[in-house]
């Protein structure tokens, strides 16, 4: 009898071990996606410094600093949820779908590069009358 019950204590204890720890693994985060490319605004490489935010609607789930024209992140948000993003105060042209664990490369811009100048043509006076070519 004593056996029985002993057996009985432990294996009760096994079970609430087994549900206690299972509940630990379903309480874990979710893995971060992970951002990172080019920041260019008007055409030019953002400057060194500034902040990159990515939104899901209106709360801020990720942000990285620039270095160099280049920025990285993490994201926290839902699968599915759709990501803007801001270079500075200027949000840019690209989106993002959120997706648990992902690494994507997303070059980011804002605005297009302004259209070269050209130079204006001068023109001289016409020079000398060459001689004839052959016939």
């Amino acid at each position: 009898m004593a056996k029985t019950r002993i057996l009985a204590l432990a294996l009760a204890a096994a079970l609430l071990l087994t549900l206690s720890l299972s509940g630990a693994v379903l309480a874990q985060p979710a893995p971060p996606h992970f951002f990172s490319g080019m920041a260019m605004v008007d055409g030019v490489e953002a400057a060194d410094g500034t902040m990159v935010v990515v939104m899901a609607g209106d709360e801020k789930v990720g942000e990285g600093e620039v270095m160099n024209g280049m920025y990285s992140l993490k994201a926290e948000a839902t699968d599915g949820a759709m990501l803007t993003f801001m270079i500075g105060d200027d949000t840019a042209e690209q989106t993002a779908e959120w997706m648990r664990g992902e690494r994507t490369t997303l070059d980011l811009s804002k605005g297009e590069a302004p259209e070269p100048t050209q130079p204006p043509v001068i023109r001289g006076p016409a020079g000398p009358r060459g001689p004839a070519g052959p016939a």
